[in-house]
């Protein structure tokens, strides 16, 4: 992990335009960098709980409350809410549990940590802004909130069934209203301009879809300038410890690739796939696959299955055919919780190493060009307003997975 971002952080030249937008978490924990690092050598604690326990700090310093916490309960709190607050800064800031209500889990995790006689009423307040999320569409941010409810194992597996069935719901089926249409002449024109540049049209492309279809596209990155202070501040550490750390920190966020610079694209999507990985991509394909076959009625993404199941027929799997089977038996049957199921469903159908996972600086290009000319097929009308994972985009391109029509391809990397 740390030579991948040594080799990473050589690929980037100065850097473009303004440094990305500092959330909650980057404040408390830039302002808290400087005395965990004095901390940090005496200290028994792992590193990075020490550094939100001063990340708290530098929080209450600037005026937040934390009162009615013993010091047992304000360890336990720190590392609560800073991890609340790392998933929510992953998101897409349109998706993010917003500032104006991200006191309402901080009261909570107060309350459940500390003085206990709020706790009822903090978790009434809670629940209530879940269901209206829910209600509301706002899917990641109820995944994000309902972790901190203790819940027995089968209200924990229907919760993630209903979710995931939204969520796919939402990005596999949503249509565009006819209140907003898109400008298709425009984004042609855009589109044909940027094929005259190719290996490096693709900012240009996205950014098109984005002004005139909505459609905006998000790359799962680190700050590179963060990169390089944390890399520094944790030379000393153990390597264990330092892996684990700059996992973390500093966060891996879905930034717009308008922030990103077209010139630094490739050495992001480099960090990306050894980040993620291929498995966790896999994972998804095969679940928004078990959502069409459960899905009542025609949804117009059957054909998903039936593609599907031959990419993984002639690369990684020969009996894929029998994979959707198992897993439903496993969740009908032994009522296994579905992310669950889909983990063991995959590891008995897929040799282990059998998926690529590690792709060259040359791959990452190839398939960037790829998916730039099959932009080509999109259909603007029939693609939903929202986010979108450009990075699942570009793995489907690498690992071989191409759907017969690229808005649908498109479809199954909506952020929601």
């Amino acid at each position: 992990m740390v030579q991948m971002l040594r080799r990473l952080l050589k690929n980037f030249g100065k850097p473009a335009g303004e440094p990305p937008r500092r959330n909650r978490l980057d404040a408390m924990l830039e302002g808290a960098r400087e005395p965990w690092l004095a901390e940090l050598p005496k200290s028994s604690i792992a590193p990075l709980s020490l550094l939100y326990r001063h990340a708290i700090r530098t929080e209450l310093a600037d005026g937040a409350s934390a009162q009615g916490l013993d010091e047992a309960g304000f360890d336990r709190f720190a590392d609560a809410w800073c991890a609340l607050l790392a998933e929510n800064a992953r998101l897409p800031e349109s998706l993010q549990i917003p500032e104006a209500s991200i006191h309402m889990p901080r009261n909570l995790l107060l309350a459940y940590f500390g003085d206990q006689s709020t706790l009822a009423r903090e978790a009434q307040i809670m629940l209530r802004y879940v269901e209206a999320q829910f209600g509301a569409g706002g899917y990641a941010q109820v995944e994000i909130l309902l972790r901190l409810f203790e819940t027995e194992a089968i209200t924990q597996r229907n919760n993630e069934r209903n979710i995931f069935f939204e969520r796919c719901n939402k990005k596999l089926l949503s249509t565009r209203p006819k209140s907003s249409p898109p400008r298709v002449e425009p984004w042609q024109a855009a589109l044909s301009d940027s094929l005259k540049r190719p290996g490096e049209g693709l900012p240009a492309a996205l950014a098109a879809l984005a002004d005139h279809a909505g459609a905006r596209f998000h790359l799962l990155s680190q700050d590179m300038r963060q990169v390089e202070l944390w890399t520094t501040a944790t030379a000393h550490l153990s390597p264990q410890h330092r892996i684990e750390f700059l996992q973390t920190v500093p966060g891996w966020r879905f930034r717009s690739v308008d922030d990103l610079g077209g010139a630094e694209l490739t050495a992001h999507l480099v960090g990306m796939t050894l980040f993620t990985g291929t498995e966790n991509h896999l994972r998804q394909l095969v679940m928004s696959c078990y959502f069409v076959a459960l899905a009542t009625g025609r949804t117009g993404q059957e054909p998903l299955i039936a593609e599907t199941l031959r990419w993984l027929r002639g690369s990684v799997a020969p009996e894929a055919n029998r994979l959707l089977s198992e897993m439903h038996r496993r969740c009908s049957v032994n009522d296994e919780g579905l992310l669950d199921a889909t983990n063991l469903v995959l590891r008995e159908f897929i040799p282990d190493g059998a998926l690529q996972s590690a792709f060259t600086e040359t791959q990452i290009r190839d398939a960037c060009a790829a998916v730039h000319r099959r932009l080509a097929g999109v259909q603007i009308a029939n693609l939903a307003e929202g986010e979108y994972d450009l990075g699942g985009l570009i793995l489907d391109e690498l690992l071989g997975f191409r759907r017969a029509d690229m808005t649908d391809q498109l479809k199954l990397h909506r952020l929601v």
